[in-house]
């Protein structure tokens, strides 16, 4: 087995896959999800979501925006075009939707040619493999446009992301429905991968990847740290893995990603970014990327209306402080 030859083309591959989320560019960065907020609805009657979207280049465009909601415990979900709010050109998008019950569950997603920006259901339960009405799947990955010569299974035709209290998933899916690690004992080996990197990480520079993969002394299933300083990479944790339904299953505990100091559990951007791909190594030490998804910022969070309670408003852009003149408080604009 010529490992000296495959060790730099596997790193290098892994660092390949990776490059999306360490180096992403103002072309490709996702746009921008902030102040999501919603009106007090009343059950069996609407409420009112809102989500202002930014992107780096261009507007967002109708139909670029999204909304899916649930009201029945996140069992199923309807996808609604946002409107933009007259006023706020590229700024603020709503919609009105009917809701059954106490409670209504929604997520926004924004995309455009290059990235997506996207909440998703909370799998509470951490149900494994997940259902994919505990998954968002952020944009069609289009088939037939993978580099694979020695088979179509590393061709990506789709990608779902969740999440829970514990765990990060990931699903991917295939032209193919089939997931072979290799073309036989002398290869060629083929590697699945979802990595994910946080733009507030304190040690700059590191993306992470659940590997599906099995590389003869090299490379085996599981979480890795990927440190684009010297494109080498460390197995840093396991991950779970299923074959359900055509489709790839990764699941990794968050605490193994929260522990390294390239991730952390401190994310006040509030989004992941992520992507999937395909690569494939050969005995003789030649290798390629076949295939990756656009990027994606990734919000881990659900939003819930609880229907027919109101809370007290907080500004999120307050226009006046408070100063003391004399022995009287005055507000100043």
């Amino acid at each position: 087995m010529k490992t000296a030859l495959l060790l730099p083309l596997v790193a290098a591959l892994l660092a390949t896959l990776g490059a999306s989320v360490l180096f992403n560019t103002r072309d490709t960065q996702p746009p921008a999800l902030n102040d999501f907020c919603h009106s007090a609805g009343l059950p069996y009657g609407e409420i009112t979501v809102n989500v202002d979207i930014v992107e780096n280049d261009f507007p967002t465009l109708p139909g670029e925006a999204s909304v899916f909601y649930s009201s029945d415990g996140q069992n199923s979900w309807n996808e609604l075009p946002l409107a933009e709010m007259p006023g706020t050109p590229g700024g603020t998008w709503t919609a009105t939707f009917p809701v059954d019950g106490a409670l209504v569950f929604y997520y926004f997603m924004a995309h455009d040619d290059s990235a997506a920006a996207f909440g998703s259901p909370r799998n509470a339960t951490d149900l494994f493999p997940p259902s994919w009405n505990r998954l968002a799947a952020p944009a069609d990955e289009p088939a037939g446009d993978a580099d694979a010569p020695d088979n179509n299974c590393v061709d990506l035709d789709g990608m779902g992301i969740g999440y829970s209290d514990d765990y990060f998933y990931a699903t991917l899916s295939n032209v193919t429905g089939s997931w072979p690690t290799s073309n036989g004992f002398f290869g060629p080996w083929f590697i699945y991968s979802a990595v994910l990197g946080n733009p507030d990480a304190s040690q700059g520079g590191v993306a992470f990847s659940l590997v599906y993969a099995e590389v003869p002394l090299l490379l085996s299933t599981g979480l890795y740290a990927l440190d684009s300083a010297d494109t080498s990479f460390t197995r840093i944790g396991d991950i779970d893995h299923a074959i359900q339904g055509g489709d790839l299953h990764l699941r990794c505990s968050l605490a193994d990603l929260y522990a390294h100091p390239g991730f952390g559990p401190d994310n006040p951007s509030g989004y992941y970014l992520l992507s999937g791909g395909t690569a494939t190594a050969q005995l003789d030490g030649t290798g390629f990327v076949n295939d990756a998804t656009n990027l994606y910022a990734f919000y881990h969070r659900t939003e819930v209306g609880a229907l027919g309670v109101n809370t007290d408003p907080v500004l999120s852009h307050p226009g006046y402080s408070l100063i003391t003149r004399g022995d009287r408080e005055a507000p100043v604009n």
